[in-house]
């Protein structure tokens, strides 16, 4: 079965180079609670920042941070794919009768995600 950690992978490895540091970037300033400092993410591969992600946000959590952060960067695209395979991911755990917690705006995070990209072009 995939995962999360799977999902925000296979996100990011379709990410360009250049995107692909944008993404760092803004994981680094985005402050928050949850830090992410430069040094964590400097000179990584799309595995290693998949690990870093998850470790600091939990694996129920980094999605909507990537969703997030894909759209501040301006890859809406990429942001829905991964906003539409976290719900078959909810969906498919609901169906086998999995215990799978979410983020509590998770039930939003499709329409969150289309009005954020909205927002930002």
């Amino acid at each position: 079965m995939s995962s999360k950690k799977t999902a925000i992978q296979n996100s990011l490895e379709n990410l360009s180079a250049e995107n692909l540091g944008k993404f760092r970037s803004a994981l680094v300033d985005r402050g928050g609670e949850q830090e992410v400092t430069r040094a964590k993410v400097e000179n990584k591969d799309v595995t290693e920042i998949t690990d870093v992600v998850v470790s600091t946000f939990t694996e129920d959590g980094a999605p909507a941070v990537v969703i997030e952060l894909l759209n501040d960067i301006k890859c809406c695209d990429e942001a829905k794919k991964l906003d539409d395979k976290i719900a078959k991911l909810k969906s498919s755990a609901a169906k086998s009768g999995c215990s799978f917690s979410t983020s509590s705006n998770c039930s939003s995070l499709s329409w969150s995600c289309r009005w954020h990209c909205t927002l930002q072009r």
